[in-house]
């Protein structure tokens, strides 16, 4: 349960006292990858990556009204999935030292070692996945100051509330029903969205 993007969120807010900004933001993470879990071969995107980067950048530049978060919660959609491509290259490293080592164990090579094997994988492991993280957070604080003045004049005209960002996120539980009908409605849910702000752009 500790890469749940909630439990990120509730940490966070027990550090920071803000609870709303905190719990808003991993609700969201919560619902978009509701239907995403590990099993078998499969990796879903990194959620404490997605958490962690999203409200350090929330509580670094004071992206505390929903509105103005939505940059911060698009900064963890990325940084999760790159987290997922990180672990795929990590996962394939770590297969070609197991066949090495299995390779050792046949031929009866005197540097068969397990433990080692186990040792370099894991320090390997924090070590890369380490510096990943905090060179795309970087990354995005270096990018931030230059989005965040572009991205404020369009906040100020929309009135964009936790819900309606949950209400979003929640697209994730609606196709995790695994239902062609589901789909549809996602589907005509965003058509309708786009023709009415359209057709209040055009009115304005």
């Amino acid at each position: 349960m500790l890469d749940r993007p909630l439990v990120v969120g509730l940490a966070w807010a027990l550090v920071s006292g803000d609870f709303k900004t905190a719990l808003g933001i991993c609700v969201f993470f919560e619902l978009i990858w509701l239907d995403l879990f590990p099993a078998g071969t499969y990796i879903p995107p990194h959620r404490p990556a997605a958490a962690v980067t999203a409200l350090a950048l929330a509580t670094a530049f004071g992206l505390h009204q929903p509105s103005m978060a939505v940059p911060a919660i698009l900064a963890g959609l990325g940084a999760g999935l790159l987290g997922n491509r990180l672990e795929q290259e990590l996962r394939s490293w770590q297969n070609h030292q197991y066949n090495q080592l299995v390779r050792a164990s046949r031929e009866d090579a005197g540097d068969y070692s397990p433990e080692r094997t186990v040792r370099r994988g894991v320090l390997v492991n924090v070590l890369v996945a380490t510096a990943a993280f905090l060179g795309i957070l970087t990354a995005f604080f270096v990018l931030f100051p230059l989005v965040l003045p572009m991205w404020s004049s369009t906040a100020s005209a929309s009135e964009i509330t936790w819900l309606n960002l949950w209400l979003g996120g929640s697209v994730g539980g609606l196709l995790s029903l695994r239902w062609k009908r589901a789909y549809g409605l996602v589907v005509a849910g965003v058509l309708v969205v786009a023709m009415s702000g359209l057709i209040g752009m055009s009115q304005f």
